[in-house]
Protein backbone atom coordinates (compact mmCIF):
# COMPACT_ATOMS: atom_id res chain seq x y z
CA UNK A 1 0.00 0.00 0.00
CA UNK A 2 1.43 3.67 -0.38
CA UNK A 3 1.97 5.63 1.75
CA UNK A 4 -0.14 7.94 1.26
CA UNK A 5 -3.10 5.52 1.87
CA UNK A 6 -4.05 3.42 4.79
CA UNK A 7 -6.38 1.34 2.23
CA UNK A 8 -9.06 0.27 -0.39
CA UNK A 9 -12.49 1.68 -1.00
CA UNK A 10 -14.97 1.70 -3.49
CA UNK A 11 -13.16 4.53 -5.57
CA UNK A 12 -10.22 2.28 -5.86
CA UNK A 13 -9.72 1.32 -9.45
CA UNK A 14 -7.98 -1.45 -11.00
CA UNK A 15 -3.95 -1.10 -11.96
CA UNK A 16 -3.10 1.86 -14.03
CA UNK A 17 -1.08 1.08 -17.19
CA UNK A 18 -0.27 4.15 -20.38
CA UNK A 19 -3.35 3.39 -22.05
CA UNK A 20 -5.94 4.08 -19.29
CA UNK A 21 -4.02 7.08 -18.76
CA UNK A 22 -4.29 8.62 -22.19
CA UNK A 23 -8.53 7.06 -22.18
CA UNK A 24 -9.06 8.96 -18.82
CA UNK A 25 -7.00 12.33 -20.41
CA UNK A 26 -9.55 11.92 -23.07
CA UNK A 27 -12.33 11.30 -21.72
CA UNK A 28 -12.13 14.30 -19.26
CA UNK A 29 -10.46 16.96 -21.78
CA UNK A 30 -7.50 17.45 -19.80
CA UNK A 31 -3.82 16.43 -18.96
CA UNK A 32 -3.94 14.73 -15.26
CA UNK A 33 -1.09 16.39 -13.43
CA UNK A 34 2.13 14.15 -12.91
CA UNK A 35 2.34 13.70 -9.62
CA UNK A 36 -1.20 12.27 -9.56
CA UNK A 37 -0.35 10.00 -12.15
CA UNK A 38 2.78 8.88 -10.78
CA UNK A 39 0.42 8.11 -6.89
CA UNK A 40 -2.10 6.29 -8.74
CA UNK A 41 -0.08 4.14 -10.64
CA UNK A 42 1.07 2.79 -7.37
CA UNK A 43 -2.91 2.68 -5.91
CA UNK A 44 -5.40 3.84 -8.03
CA UNK A 45 -7.04 6.18 -5.55
CA UNK A 46 -8.35 4.85 -1.81
CA UNK A 47 -8.76 6.13 1.65
CA UNK A 48 -5.85 8.72 2.66
CA UNK A 49 -4.07 8.46 5.98
CA UNK A 50 -3.53 11.64 6.41
CA UNK A 51 -7.40 13.59 5.67
CA UNK A 52 -7.20 17.08 6.68
CA UNK A 53 -5.95 20.10 4.25
CA UNK A 54 -5.78 23.05 6.26
CA UNK A 55 -6.87 26.71 5.00
CA UNK A 56 -6.87 29.97 5.78
CA UNK A 57 -10.52 30.65 5.68
CA UNK A 58 -13.49 28.76 7.45
CA UNK A 59 -15.43 26.39 5.81
CA UNK A 60 -18.83 24.39 6.52
CA UNK A 61 -16.73 22.20 7.81
CA UNK A 62 -14.49 23.39 10.63
CA UNK A 63 -13.00 27.09 10.72
CA UNK A 64 -9.64 26.31 9.48
CA UNK A 65 -9.75 23.03 7.28
CA UNK A 66 -11.88 20.32 5.79
CA UNK A 67 -11.35 16.57 5.90
CA UNK A 68 -11.06 14.37 2.52
CA UNK A 69 -12.50 10.69 2.72
CA UNK A 70 -10.23 9.09 -0.37
CA UNK A 71 -8.27 10.35 -3.76
CA UNK A 72 -10.33 9.55 -6.98
CA UNK A 73 -8.60 6.89 -8.90
CA UNK A 74 -9.43 6.40 -12.74
CA UNK A 75 -10.90 3.36 -14.62
CA UNK A 76 -12.94 1.31 -13.19
CA UNK A 77 -16.65 1.51 -12.16
CA UNK A 78 -16.18 4.88 -9.82
CA UNK A 79 -12.93 6.30 -11.51
CA UNK A 80 -12.82 10.39 -12.37
CA UNK A 81 -13.16 9.56 -15.81
CA UNK A 82 -16.43 6.99 -15.86
CA UNK A 83 -20.29 7.69 -15.49
CA UNK A 84 -20.37 8.44 -12.20
CA UNK A 85 -16.82 10.54 -12.40
CA UNK A 86 -16.01 14.02 -12.70
CA UNK A 87 -18.73 15.21 -15.17
CA UNK A 88 -21.51 13.46 -13.67
CA UNK A 89 -20.45 15.39 -9.94
CA UNK A 90 -20.28 18.54 -11.70
CA UNK A 91 -23.36 18.05 -13.26
CA UNK A 92 -25.13 16.21 -10.22
CA UNK A 93 -23.91 18.54 -7.57
CA UNK A 94 -23.59 22.18 -9.87
CA UNK A 95 -19.52 22.67 -9.30
CA UNK A 96 -18.12 25.39 -11.39
CA UNK A 97 -16.78 23.69 -14.07
CA UNK A 98 -12.96 24.68 -13.53
CA UNK A 99 -11.82 21.11 -14.02
CA UNK A 100 -11.63 17.63 -12.67
CA UNK A 101 -13.50 16.14 -9.69
CA UNK A 102 -10.41 14.10 -7.30
CA UNK A 103 -11.81 13.14 -3.85
CA UNK A 104 -14.39 11.42 -2.08
CA UNK A 105 -15.89 13.70 0.68
CA UNK A 106 -17.57 12.45 4.01
CA UNK A 107 -20.60 15.01 3.28
CA UNK A 108 -21.12 13.24 0.38
CA UNK A 109 -21.05 16.16 -2.04
CA UNK A 110 -21.88 19.37 -0.52
CA UNK A 111 -18.46 20.09 -0.49
CA UNK A 112 -15.85 18.98 -2.74
CA UNK A 113 -12.02 19.18 -3.94
CA UNK A 114 -10.70 19.79 -7.19
CA UNK A 115 -8.29 20.30 -10.25
CA UNK A 116 -8.73 23.74 -10.83
CA UNK A 117 -6.99 24.44 -15.06
CA UNK A 118 -8.45 28.01 -15.61
CA UNK A 119 -4.87 29.67 -15.83
CA UNK A 120 -2.72 26.53 -16.62
CA UNK A 121 -5.09 25.45 -19.51
CA UNK A 122 -6.39 21.88 -20.39
CA UNK A 123 -2.54 20.98 -20.79
CA UNK A 124 -0.97 22.98 -18.02
CA UNK A 125 -0.43 22.06 -14.85
CA UNK A 126 -3.68 22.88 -12.57
CA UNK A 127 -3.94 24.46 -8.82
CA UNK A 128 -6.24 22.21 -6.24
CA UNK A 129 -8.65 23.99 -4.91
CA UNK A 130 -11.70 23.47 -2.24
CA UNK A 131 -15.26 24.00 -3.33
CA UNK A 132 -17.71 24.44 -0.72
CA UNK A 133 -21.69 24.69 -0.02
CA UNK A 134 -21.46 28.34 -1.74
CA UNK A 135 -19.49 27.08 -5.29
CA UNK A 136 -16.65 29.51 -5.11
CA UNK A 137 -13.30 27.57 -5.67
CA UNK A 138 -11.13 28.84 -3.16
CA UNK A 139 -7.09 27.38 -4.15
CA UNK A 140 -5.55 25.13 -1.11
CA UNK A 141 -2.54 24.27 -3.25
CA UNK A 142 -0.45 25.61 -6.32
CA UNK A 143 -0.20 21.92 -7.64
CA UNK A 144 -1.16 18.45 -7.00
CA UNK A 145 2.37 17.25 -5.29
CA UNK A 146 1.97 20.59 -2.76
CA UNK A 147 -1.83 19.74 -2.02
CA UNK A 148 -0.63 16.00 -1.15
CA UNK A 149 2.33 17.75 1.04
CA UNK A 150 0.37 19.74 3.15
CA UNK A 151 -2.48 16.99 4.44
CA UNK A 152 -2.29 16.19 8.21
CA UNK A 153 -3.69 14.22 10.74
CA UNK A 154 -7.31 15.31 11.40
CA UNK A 155 -5.94 14.81 15.58
CA UNK A 156 -4.12 17.90 14.94
CA UNK A 157 -6.75 20.12 14.61
CA UNK A 158 -9.43 21.52 17.49
CA UNK A 159 -12.85 20.14 16.22
CA UNK A 160 -14.14 19.29 20.11
CA UNK A 161 -17.62 20.53 20.08
CA UNK A 162 -17.16 23.63 18.12
CA UNK A 163 -20.20 24.99 16.69
CA UNK A 164 -21.01 27.87 14.47
CA UNK A 165 -24.20 29.23 12.38
CA UNK A 166 -24.42 30.13 8.71
CA UNK A 167 -27.37 31.89 8.18
CA UNK A 168 -27.27 32.40 4.77
CA UNK A 169 -27.36 29.05 4.02
CA UNK A 170 -30.33 28.53 6.94
CA UNK A 171 -28.34 25.67 8.48
CA UNK A 172 -26.02 24.95 11.92
CA UNK A 173 -23.17 22.97 11.08
CA UNK A 174 -22.41 21.14 14.31
CA UNK A 175 -18.78 18.69 14.91
CA UNK A 176 -18.50 16.26 17.78
CA UNK A 177 -15.18 14.75 18.51
CA UNK A 178 -16.31 10.98 17.31
CA UNK A 179 -13.54 8.57 16.13
CA UNK A 180 -13.05 8.93 12.52
CA UNK A 181 -14.36 10.15 10.60
CA UNK A 182 -15.74 12.33 13.18
CA UNK A 183 -19.72 13.40 12.13
CA UNK A 184 -20.98 16.57 10.39
CA UNK A 185 -24.53 17.26 11.06
CA UNK A 186 -26.65 19.64 8.92
CA UNK A 187 -29.74 20.83 10.57
CA UNK A 188 -32.66 22.78 8.96
CA UNK A 189 -33.11 26.12 10.91
CA UNK A 190 -36.05 26.80 8.03
CA UNK A 191 -39.11 25.35 9.59
CA UNK A 192 -37.84 24.14 13.03
CA UNK A 193 -35.57 20.94 13.15
CA UNK A 194 -37.23 19.42 9.22
CA UNK A 195 -34.32 17.17 8.61
CA UNK A 196 -30.87 15.91 10.11
CA UNK A 197 -28.05 14.09 8.20
CA UNK A 198 -24.92 12.44 9.57
CA UNK A 199 -21.74 12.13 7.20
CA UNK A 200 -20.68 8.95 9.40
CA UNK A 201 -23.57 6.69 9.40
CA UNK A 202 -26.04 8.35 6.59
CA UNK A 203 -28.67 8.22 9.68
CA UNK A 204 -31.51 10.93 8.40
CA UNK A 205 -34.92 11.57 9.95
CA UNK A 206 -37.54 14.11 9.21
Amino acid sequence: MNSHFEGVDFRTGPPVDDEMVLAAEAELGYVLPRSYVELIRQTNGGLFKRRCCPVTFPTSWAPDHFEIRSLVGIGGERGIDTRFGSKYMIEEWEYPNVGIVICDLPSGGHDMVMLDYRECGPGGEPAVVYVDEDRVPRRVADTFAEFLGILRDCGSFQIVDWITSSVDRGVLHVLFDEPEPPALLWISRLAGIAWEWSASDNFRTA
